[in-house]
């Protein structure tokens, strides 16, 4: 054996030529008069390289392969193909599976679950339109995003519960049906039939007369009697069917 002090030109050398760029994972530095046997330096060599030998895949780490919460199907599927490819011996039921195991919750994995493919063809088709639709529905949801006019703001500032007093308005009608019961009485009955909503409280007009009150406005200036607005709502009540009951003729 040639003693390791009479050895002129380096090992690395004499084995292959040296690499022109090396890491320093890939240098063996040894101490002068360090190596006594082949043996040895067979140690040194396996026990510094052991880290840098490709390691196979196995199913287990398959299963690390698992798509994003954000991930869109087409780039899960690459990376389930490149993973794939790097694992020998995988057969068709461990593809089907591991997929099964590794997608989001989306429709495509209940798919999936429903009707498992028979086989990798039908996967392809399978997948080839779910990333299709997936890829539109992206793109109209951003087209929306993008040409969606501007709704004006609306002003949620609770209205007050008082209305501003109108002007009075001519009668509707030019005749009114004849009735055997008061404008109040009226009133009362259409409101507890659900005939009319709730009438709300509105301001006194100017200079209005505080010994007359309307009960369908709530408020002073006029009776209900005189109020051309109940009038004209519950002729229209009446033209329509409602509280005929109480019209002293029909015509």
């Amino acid at each position: 054996m040639l003693p390791y002090r009479q050895v002129k030109m380096p090992l690395c050398a004499r084995l292959s030529p040296p690499p022109k760029r090396t890491s320093p994972g890939m240098v063996l530095l040894l101490a002068p008069y360090s190596i006594d046997y082949f043996d040895t330096l067979s140690h040194l060599f396996a026990t510094h390289f052991a880290g840098s030998h490709p390691r196979e895949a196995t199913p287990l780490s398959f299963l690390n392969v698992r798509q994003e919460k954000d991930e869109m199907l087409r780039a899960f599927i690459d990376r389930f193909r490149k993973a794939a490819l790097r694992m020998p011996n995988l057969t068709q039921e461990m593809i089907l599976q591991c997929m099964a195991l590794t997608l989001k919750p989306s429709p495509f994995t209940d798919n999936i679950y429903l009707r498992p493919p028979a086989s990798m063809h039908e996967l392809k088709l399978r997948v080839a339109d779910y990333i299709r639709m997936e890829e539109m529905k992206t793109l109209r949801t951003k087209f929306c995003t993008d040409y969606t006019p501007s709704v004006p703001k609306i002003d949620k500032t609770p209205s007050r519960s008082y209305s501003r007093p109108k002007e009075p308005r001519p009668p509707q009608f030019s005749r009114y049906v004849p009735l055997s019961v008061p404008w109040s009485r009226l009133l009362n009955e259409a409101l507890q039939a659900d005939l009319i909503p709730p009438p709300r409280k509105t301001l006194n007009p100017p200079n209005a007369d505080m010994t007359k009150y309307c009960k369908y406005h709530r408020n002073n200036g006029h009776t209900t009697y005189e109020c051309k607005a109940l009038q004209d709502t519950i002729e229209e009540l009446i033209r329509i069917g409602h509280l005929r009951r109480f019209l002293k003729c029909i015509l």
